[in-house]
C-alpha cells in the first residue's frame, strides 16, 4: 500500500545520505586535502604536507608517497 511507498522513499533517501556522507569522508575531502597540499607547494610553501593519518589505506598509501616526494625535493 501507500505506507510501504514511503517507507521504502525513506529507506532510499537514508541509504543516500549515509552514501554521500561516505564519499564525503573517503574520497572527496581526502582529495579536496591532496589538491590544497600540491597547491601550496606549487605556491612556494615547501612546508605543506598531506597528514600523517588518512581515512582509509589507499589514501594513506597516497599520502605517505606524496610526503615523501615533497621531502626529496625540499
Amino acid at each position: 500500500g501507500l505506507g510501504d511507498v514511503y517507507k521504502r522513499q525513506l529507506i532510499t533517501w537514508v541509504l543516500g545520505l549515509i552514501l554521500i556522507k561516505t564519499l564525503t569522508t573517503n574520497l572527496i575531502k581526502p582529495l579536496a586535502e591532496l589538491i590544497d597540499v600540491l597547491e601550496s607547494y606549487f605556491k612556494g610553501n615547501k612546508l605543506r604536507r598531506c597528514p600523517k593519518l588518512a581515512p582509509n589505506h589507499d589514501f594513506q598509501r597516497i599520502y605517505d608517497a606524496i610526503n615523501s616526494l615533497l621531502d626529496k625535493q625540499s
